[in-house]
């Protein structure tokens, strides 16, 4: 058997003195792809976003990606990000879709929001893979929400401890004994009131849970903004709001994206006062990020017997070691 591929032809170049593969330069341009579909409706309904985390770096430093990322990451407001949510149901344009803990058709147990170009790991239909430069992996861009602080620390301390413990059990499950599951589950049902359904995915709910403690002081209208279920993790991640009323555009790629005006501030707080100077491989996660689709679709090719093209590989990191 034999498959017959019409890809764009993509090579792979150095940046930075770091080789970006031909397969890395195809994710890019198909996160990029939904970028541009998320900035479409945010345009259309009058929603903010801006650019998060490395993603601020990489258009700062870069103008683009980062040579050695991978991903892509966008924040909104609370207001902005629920508005986002329910809009992006209907408004989404296939083949875009919404990964959400608050949706009911749908298991997603992740309390990150996700635009994906595809529900599968992999869709090799042609249309897909001229609309997404040849990649046939399913990418997605992540969407975090920042939520206000209240003036009270024990507040804050109760808030963010509840929504770590809710969001963390999500990762910590499987290496839980019922007995520990059980024990976290009575705490958050004691403390919050929220009672678990037995016949739903424990993991959706924890994550939906940890979502509503999170958004609890939405209703503040000036104070300190953060990810509230990573606060422990991020303890720098505290910026006051009104920065986020002050936004510019900048190139990133081929487009323009929105990012604080005091990026500076932004950047020292999440990097250090060097963020300017490239520091190679700082992501939270492997290289590349959707390895996992990778491997699912050798074994697919291999099933099949079908040589496996090497356009959906990754190549060595240095070409020179290429046969």
């Amino acid at each position: 058997m034999h498959m017959e591929l019409k890809l764009e032809k993509i090579e792979g170049e150095y940046r930075e003195g770091f080789f970006v593969q031909s397969l890395m330069k195809r994710a890019w341009r198909a996160q990029l792809e939904i970028l541009k579909e998320i900035d479409r409706i945010c345009r259309k309904y009058n929603i903010t976003y801006l650019m998060s985390c490395g993603s601020v770096l990489g258009a700062v430093r870069h103008h683009g990606f980062i040579p050695w990322d991978d991903d892509l990451d966008i924040e909104m407001t609370r207001p902005n990000y629920e508005r986002f949510r329910k809009i992006a149901l209907t408004e989404l344009q296939s083949p875009f879709v919404l990964g959400d803990c608050m949706r009911t058709d749908m298991m997603f147990e992740s309390l990150i929001m996700r635009v994906a170009n595809t529900d599968l790991p992999y869709c090799l239909e042609q249309s897909f893979l001229d609309k997404f430069a040849g990649c046939p992996y399913q990418m997605g861009v992540d969407v975090f929400c920042m939520d206000m602080l209240p003036d009270d620390p024990d507040a804050v301390s109760e808030m963010t401890n509840l929504a770590v413990m809710a969001n963390g059990v999500t990762y910590q499950w499987d290496n839980l004994s019922v007995e520990e599951r059980t024990a976290i589950l009575n705490t958050l049902t004691d403390v919050t009131g929220y009672r678990f359904n037995p016949n739903l995915s424990i993991k959706q709910q924890c994550v939906r849970l940890a979502d509503q403690i999170s958004g609890m002081y939405a209703d503040i209208k000036e104070g300190t903004l953060t990810r509230v279920y990573m606060s422990a993790e991020l303890k720098t991640f505290f910026f006051p709001s009104q920065m986020y009323e002050d936004i510019i555009m900048v190139p990133f790629e081929d487009m323009q994206v929105p990012i604080l005006r005091d990026y500076d501030y932004y950047l020292r707080h999440l990097y250090g006062n060097g963020y300017m100077t490239p520091v190679k491989f700082t992501s939270m996660h492997d290289y590349p990020c959707f390895q996992g689709a990778i491997d699912a679709l050798k074994n697919r090719f291999a099933e099949l017997d079908i040589p496996f093209p090497k356009e959906f590989d990754m190549e060595p990191l240095d070409p020179a070691t290429l046969p």
